[in-house]
């Protein structure tokens, strides 16, 4: 019930007595909205939350849903002005992944695939990234290839990384797919797909290499 939830989160902001509190409350409670498909009223949320504690650990989070309503509301170019002036320097801390990884997405999304990938190698350069997120900004690499039209690069790219972290190999073998398939390399799109199949019975991968 988010309407009920919305109603409890302003209740206890109005008593919330630190800065700490209100911001977790102010994200709790654009993410509400968020779930509602109420977008206008949950992007107000989550700028006023990160303007008014820019100092606090909430400030990632609350940029970083900001982004991600806007993304959701087809609004890349207010994602991209905001990035080039406020992080336009290097941020060397690891919570700020999702703010990078939601820009880059902005990028690509209005065919900047040199800037998308650009800010995907600032997150790998972020003190305290894991292996696994290491992967996840390589697959995010590839789709970025991919969206925009340079399927024959996405492909070279997916093969120098099948080899690399497991949890991310069904996801770029079906990407390989839809980029074989694109370039009418019928029998190498086939094949990615049948990989998929083979060696991930079972699984919701396994469902989607049959559709291809």
């Amino acid at each position: 019930d988010y309407n009920a939830a919305i109603e409890k989160y302003l209740e206890a902001y109005a008593v919330a007595d630190t800065s700490e509190l209100k911001a977790a409350i102010g994200i709790k409670q654009g993410e509400a909205y968020y779930l509602m498909k109420h977008y206008d009223e949950a992007a107000d949320v989550f700028k006023k939350t990160m303007e008014a504690y820019p100092n606090l650990s909430v400030y990632p989070d609350a940029v970083a849903n900001w982004y991600t309503v806007l993304l959701a509301q087809k609004k890349k170019d207010e994602i991209i002005a905001h990035f080039n002036q406020q992080f336009k320097g290097a941020v060397d801390k690891a919570e700020y992944q999702a703010v990078y990884l939601s820009a880059a997405k902005a990028f690509s999304a209005s065919g900047n695939v040199g800037q998308a990938m650009a800010v995907m190698d600032k997150i790998l350069a972020l003190a305290g990234i894991s292996e696994q997120q290491k992967a996840m900004v390589a697959l995010q690499k590839a789709r970025v290839l991919a969206e925009n039209g340079k399927c024959a690069d996405a492909v070279t790219f997916i093969d120098g990384h099948l080899n690399g972290d497991a949890g991310i190999k069904a996801p770029l073998l079906l990407l390989k797919g839809k980029c074989h398939l694109t370039l009418k390399q019928y029998d190498n799109s086939w094949a990615a797909y049948e990989q998929v199949s083979r060696d991930f019975a079972g699984s919701p991968s396994m469902t989607e290499a049959f559709c291809g």
